[in-house]
């Protein structure tokens, strides 16, 4: 298990540049928030969409503290996952 897992992702978004389409990270990583690597995410590839997903927050709570963020609360079923992604993507 890697405890870079943020950091790898960023790598590989860099230098692979629009191959990524859609991320989902967790709020908490070992290396950094997910709202970091969100906004890192995004400022290397500024058409990446980025789902954060973390069962430490209610949709609403978590809404309302990061607005425009998308979100994706844990536990979460392949149906809200589809639609999570579907919405990220039309947005």
């Amino acid at each position: 298990m890697s405890f870079l897992a943020g950091q790898k992702a960023l790598e590989y978004v860099r230098l692979h540049p629009g191959e990524v389409t859609l991320a989902v990270v967790d709020f908490r990583l070992p290396d950094m928030s997910g709202l970091d690597l969100m906004t890192r995410l995004q400022d290397a590839d500024p058409q990446l969409r980025v789902i954060v997903s973390s069962g430490y927050f209610a949709d609403d709570i978590f809404s309302e503290v990061y607005r425009d963020v998308a979100f994706l609360q844990k536990p979460y079923t392949a149906e809200g996952l589809t639609a999570a992604v579907a919405a990220a993507l039309a947005a």
